[in-house]
């Protein structure tokens, strides 16, 4: 058992930058002998511990200015940190995911991501979150991994909400950046479920993934979907383009009576 902020040695005053961890086996040994394999770190950078997130061959430990890696290393010390990268800020205790070896997480005006190293990501729309965000409910900021599209989503409060009302989608294979507004508070990806299940302000459970409509109405109505891209460009824009024909990569399975798309092209 890890314990992350706990209290430092046998004491009773919390130390949130202390790590301690019970004797293999034994959650209830957490006092170091030459004979067990319990033991206590400390961190070095930042003033609490925020989160801790396992991986495939480390925890990655946030800090509110840092970030860590605790591995295990085995008699006599088994578990050792190491300091990744300072500077960094996370903006809340959800507001992180992991993804096999990576893991992807918001910051106070930025989205970053640790596989090896820290890198901020590329973000088309970070203007679009970060300037209408309301870092006073940043707490409540959910990171989702919803594994069945590769994607990586944050919902957050904007403007003066005090509940999470958008969403912003990365999608870590495509590099592809969406968002939209979705009224949810929190995510549990599929596995028990066949399907994701999310919470929302009103109380109720939803299963996501499946059906036309996303609860917002009573009584129930199908939502109006659409999807705009980015404008495309050719070389820089002393090329043309004539376009004789789409083939939309879309179906109708399971519609209702009668679909329809409408394409709108928009040029310049």
């Amino acid at each position: 058992v890890i314990c992350f902020g706990s209290n430092a040695g046998a004491g009773t005053v919390q130390d949130p930058l202390s790590i301690r961890f019970s004797s293999q086996e034994d959650p209830f040994t957490w006092t170091p002998t030459a004979t067990n394999t319990a033991g206590e770190l400390r961190l070095g950078s930042g003033t609490q511990i925020v989160r801790a997130l396992e991986t495939k061959r480390e925890i990655v430990v946030f800090t509110d200015s840092a970030i860590h890696s605790m591995q295990y290393l085995g008699p006599p010390y088994t578990f050792g940190v190491q300091q990744l990268a300072t500077g960094i800020t996370i903006a809340g205790f959800n507001s992180a995911v992991a993804v096999d070896d990576s893991v992807f997480w918001m910051g106070n005006s930025n989205f970053y991501v640790y596989a090896g190293r820290t890198d901020p990501l590329t973000c088309p729309v970070q203007h679009y979150v970060f300037d209408d965000f309301n870092s006073s409910q940043s707490d409540k900021v959910f990171a989702y991994l919803n594994s069945q599209y590769s994607e990586v989503t944050w919902l957050y409060p904007s403007g003066d909400s005090e509940d999470c009302d958008r969403y912003v989608t990365y999608n870590y294979v495509d590099k592809a950046w969406t968002f939209g507004n979705m009224s949810r508070t929190s995510w549990l990806d599929k596995g028990v479920s066949n399907l994701p299940i999310a919470a929302a302000k009103d109380q109720y459970l939803y299963f996501q993934e499946v059906g036309t409509d996303d609860g917002s109405t009573n009584p129930p109505s199908a939502l109006a979907p659409y999807i705009e891209s980015s404008p495309i460009d050719i070389g820089e824009g002393e090329k043309f383009s004539f376009v004789r024909r789409i083939i939309p990569d879309i179906n109708f399975y399971a519609s209702t009576s009668n679909p329809t798309a409408t394409m709108v092209l928009k040029t310049q």
